[in-house]
């Protein structure tokens, strides 16, 4: 986990504001995303809130169906 986030920061994927983690992804001007990989951006952005309002870790780690 630590080595993603090394990653994205390294690369300005993701930035530290005051008291959040933000991703961000840089489109090319003019370009434009084919609609699969739209879907999964928007999709991924649901998730991403959705397991940021739980509280517990065990719980998104269950949901995930990730083992300690």
């Amino acid at each position: 986990m630590r080595e993603g986030l090394r990653f994205g920061v390294s690369h300005g994927v993701l930035t530290f504001e005051t008291d959040c983690l933000r991703g961000r992804i840089r489109r090319p001007r003019g370009f434009r995303m084919p609609d699969e990989l739209d879907d999964i951006l928007r999709r991924t952005n649901f998730v991403g809130r959705w397991l940021a309002k739980t509280d517990s870790t065990a719980t998104v780690f269950a949901v995930l169906g990730v083992a300690p």
